[in-house]
């Protein structure tokens, strides 16, 4: 996949952001500064231009609020983990659908503050810092203003296939006794981009799989492997770059897994790759099969 000059300086710009943000963290000693969906949208929204994420700026802040709302409240509530999780899912498929929003990575934000138990408002308030970095970003490259289309809001249809879906993931997950693994905020935003997509071939399936399951393992032995966060992000991020162009994938939802190592609670990692795995395979499995379906009944 060429790369222009541009497109580079627009890269490096993205992976100094995500370095930033996690150094910071470092120098304060802490990892409520760490938000993963940061690196996701400084990706996609500063080197990829994903248009359905920057068509409309105000969002870029408003979207990702709201869903972490969602999230700190739900894991207020005296719920078990997986009912946790699935009700936030749900809650955040509704605010999608009623705002209009295609901003895929606000899933994870909401996901995050029950994965990592947030009970601090400061969490609110670091994701509407790192995302107005993100708005000024977006409203200086003014690449918004050349997109044309209309934006639509996500389809009923694409609503229900994310519920069942992800209803059939809860199910087997609880039924393995590991509900911890039932949230991996890469594949939940994964699975609501393809859920939307007219057709998903078998190829892509198996692109995305792969891609997944090798960024988890990359994270994993960032953190098995050094002792700096710094230093793990500067080789992991351009590692994961590497990965996707080699796959021939524009793939921004992969490059959370490295931050989100550093906030996982330690019970999670062991299994993270093999459940990343599973999860990508089964969810993204079942979206296949459902364009395949309709594919053949039209």
């Amino acid at each position: 996949m060429h790369l222009t000059k541009i497109q580079i300086r627009d890269y490096l710009f993205g992976y100094i952001a995500i370095i930033v943000m996690v150094a910071v963290s470092a120098h304060f000693k802490t990892e409520r500064i760490i938000l993963p969906e940061f690196a996701v949208m400084s990706v996609g929204m500063l080197a990829l231009r994903e248009m359905n994420w920057i068509k409309q700026p105000y969002k870029i802040v408003a979207t990702p609020v709201m869903t972490a709302l969602i999230g700190y409240l739900v894991n207020l509530l005296p719920l078990a983990y997986i009912f946790k999780i699935g009700l936030v899912l749900f809650l955040m498929l509704v605010l999608l659908k009623l705002t209009r929003s295609r901003l895929a990575p606000a899933f994870a934000t909401g996901l995050l503050p029950i994965i990592t138990d947030a009970h601090h408002w400061t969490f609110i308030l670091i994701i509407i810092l790192l995302t107005g970095i993100l708005l000024v970003g977006v409203l200086i490259h003014g690449s918004h203003k050349r997109i044309s289309f209309e934006l639509k809001p996500i389809s009923s249809v694409a609503v229900w296939q994310y519920i069942w879906i992800t209803a059939i993931w809860v199910l087997l997950v609880h039924g393995l006794g590991q509900d911890i693994m039932v949230g991996i905020p890469p594949v939940s935003v994964l699975l609501l981009e393809a859920v939307q997509q007219v057709k998903y071939p078998l190829y892509m399936w198996g692109k995305h799989v792969l891609a997944l399951t090798l960024a988890a393992a990359l994270g994993v032995l960032g953190v098995i492997l050094t002792n700096n966060w710094v230093l793990d992000m500067a080789i992991t991020l351009p590692t994961i770059f590497v990965l996707l162009q080699i796959m021939k994938l524009e793939l921004p939802a992969v490059y959370a897994f490295p931050p989100l190592m550093l906030i996982l609670p330690k019970a999670m990692l062991p299994n993270l790759v093999l459940y990343t795995a599973l999860a990508s395979g089964v969810m993204l499995g079942c979206v296949f099969i459902t364009k395949q379906y309709k594919v053949m009944r039209s």
